[in-house]
């Protein structure tokens, strides 16, 4: 069982640099899986830095998300969750 923690000023931010490392040590590792089990639990959202992922890749994700979200419903509905595309695809609101 958890608590979320309503009162919160700020996202947890966890540093996943020692988790890609493959020569990490696993103190280290350990580490950052207890943190980021703190933040689900507590939280419920974190911020990763040292991922690894250029920033411009996560510029081109956030451009394509938003073409994505632009297109007309009935576009997007063609893509639509079912149990032939093993629950994966798009949902509206509501």
């Amino acid at each position: 069982r958890f608590h979320v923690q309503e009162d919160f000023e700020a996202l947890p931010i966890v540093d996943i640099a020692p988790l890609i490392d493959p020569g990490g040590d696993e103190d280290a590792k350990q580490d950052v899986c207890d943190k980021l089990h703190a933040a689900c639990m507590s939280v419920g959202f974190f911020y990763v830095i040292n991922h690894g992922v250029s920033s411009e890749l996560c510029q081109e994700v956030l451009s394509k998300c938003r073409e994505w979200f632009h297109l007309p419903e009935e576009t997007k509905a063609q893509l639509a969750i079912s149990p032939s595309t093993s629950y994966r695809g798009y949902q509206a609101l509501g």
